[in-house]
């Protein structure tokens, strides 16, 4: 309906300059009033089912959880390597650009559950066996 209401005044604006209309038809039409719902936000409760899916392997999910809690670039979650995890803290030492280190946070009790650290002590917690 939009779209055929701005039509219609583009085509009475024209007609108006051409002298082909003395009066706006357009004039008496109402727009309805857009509104928009800017929130592209997922909800947490969507979320918190996707990091928990079992039909998702451990090693998806821990990723997935760690880039929605620390806002973190992938390849700083992806360098990431065990000993640079302190579970203590919920807090992984990652390199940022340019070569300067950070602490990246996160919120959950275990983004890193023990399975991935006890298999694979010194690699990183998101490759696989041939990372």
């Amino acid at each position: 309906m939009e779209q055929a209401l701005s039509a219609l005044n583009s085509f009475a604006a024209y007609a108006r300059r051409q002298d082909w209309l003395t009066t706006d038809p357009g004039q008496r039409l109402e727009r309805r009033k857009v509104t928009r719902d800017l929130d592209k936000a997922v909800p947490r409760a969507r979320l918190e089912r996707l990091f928990t899916d079992d039909r998702h392997a451990l090693r998806e999910r821990v990723p997935w959880r760690m880039a929605y809690e620390t806002c973190a670039r992938a390849d700083e979650l992806l360098e990431l390597d065990v000993p640079d995890l302190d579970m203590e803290f919920r807090r992984g030492r990652v390199d940022e650009k340019g070569g300067d280190n950070a602490y990246v946070h996160w919120e959950s009790v275990a983004p890193c559950p023990g399975g991935l650290t006890e298999v694979r002590p010194h690699n990183g917690p998101f490759l696989g066996p041939w990372g």
